[in-house]
């Protein structure tokens, strides 16, 4: 009897040893995050959302709920206490659960021979991400821009690892979105920012601020036209509205021009097979063909089959399937967008590889052992 108590002491002990390090190892939520979030109560709710670079998650009825820094569980329970708070519902039964951080690949483009996105590993290296794009000859490398899944910015010099061991270079995060600028000449114009083909520009006689803007493609739809900034090469700078009649000015071999994206509080997630996957502040003249086009969808990315979840107050979450081939023809209408779509681009159909089936298989015999017992 003895050794039997001393037995389920034992067993207790490790149990809890097991939950404490369960607990401890929970994940914190950080800005990019993406979680899924049911409501028992209020089916509405439920759906996918993207933590923002505030660390905000932005429901319907309540706004914005901080919850960067906490575990699921602990900001399910904020957002339940929000809900209840704010007489929105009498009770809330919230569950938080966030999406596999190591699922989100790496994407990268700019001046490079080759632009996509590679599966994210441990490990990964900006040099790995290089080699695989293919910089051009008008490559800056000594100005390559990672921009992390929480929104933040780095700036690298990878110059600096060419003539060394290349697997010193910066190691990549999942979410990761690497782009080589190009460089800028002595008779090319810079347009950056929130322009459909940021990048270089040559220079001509005359050549004005809408002109480049433009040749670049003209502006996202979250572009802020009131606040272009125009640095000029010999050494001022302006800022210029271009919703003011008369307000374009002359450019000169060398200026640069930054769109900034436009400040919003409301916004639409668009995500799937594009390379510039995120919130997009939402604007009464947002269409889903120009959400999409400014997200630059990938290469055989389904786009006959793009889908909008949309949720709306008192009903249940909906998905529209929009044919985008069609609506880019002229034989299809547009979608227009409302704040807080989920706009979802398919990737291209994957077939049924000799590995799937190995891998089935083998799942197949390990069932057929495992209950033959």
């Amino acid at each position: 009897m003895m050794r039997t108590h001393t037995l389920q002491r034992t067993l207790l002990l490790f149990a809890l040893l097991a939950a404490a390090v369960c607990s401890s190892s929970q994940p914190v939520l950080k800005p990019g995050d993406v979680v899924v979030l049911t409501c028992v109560e209020e089916p509405a709710l439920d759906g996918e959302y993207m933590i923002t670079s505030g660390g905000l998650i932005l429901l319907q009825f309540v706004g914005a709920v901080e919850v960067k820094g906490m575990t699921e569980e602990r900001a399910a329970g904020k957002i339940s206490t929000t809900l209840v708070s704010q007489q929105i519902l009498r009770t809330a039964t919230i569950t938080l659960t966030l999406k596999g951080r190591d699922q989100l690949p790496v994407t990268y483009g700019g001046a490079v021979l080759n632009a996509g996105e590679l599966p994210y590993r441990e490990g990964l290296t900006l040099a790995d991400v290089i080699a695989l794009a293919g910089p051009t000859l008008v490559a800056d490398l000594a100005a390559v821009r990672i921009t992390h899944a929480d929104g933040s910015t780095d700036i690298v010099d990878f110059t600096q690892y060419e003539d060394g061991d290349p697997a010193e270079s910066p190691k990549l995060q999942a979410g990761d979105r690497v782009f080589i600028p190009l460089k800028v000449a002595g008779l090319d114009v810079a347009v950056l920012g929130a322009v459909v083909r940021p990048g270089i520009i040559l220079f001509t006689e005359g050549l004005v601020l809408t002109q480049a803007i433009e040749r670049a493609g003209g502006l996202r739809s979250d572009a802020d036209p009131k606040r272009v900034a125009v640095q000029f090469a010999a050494g001022s700078s302006t800022t210029v509205n271009l919703s003011e009649a008369g307000a374009d000015v002359p450019l000169s071999p060398g200026d640069k021009v930054t769109v900034p994206v436009r400040p919003a509080t409301e916004y639409v997630y668009v995500r799937g097979a594009v390379q510039r996957p995120g919130l997009v502040p939402h604007s009464d003249d947002l269409t889903l063909l120009k959400a999409v086009q400014d997200a630059v969808p990938f290469e055989g990315a389904r786009l006959s089959k793009v889908k909008v979840v949309r949720k709306e107050v008192d009903r249940e979450p909906r998905t529209i399937v929009v044919d985008l081939v069609k609506v880019a023809e002229g034989a299809g209408e547009d979608l227009r967008l409302q704040p807080g779509d989920i706009v979802d681009v398919p990737y291209p159909a994957r077939g049924f590889s000799s590995q799937d089936a190995f891998r089935v298989a083998g799942a197949l015999l390990f069932l057929y052992f495992l209950f033959r017992r």
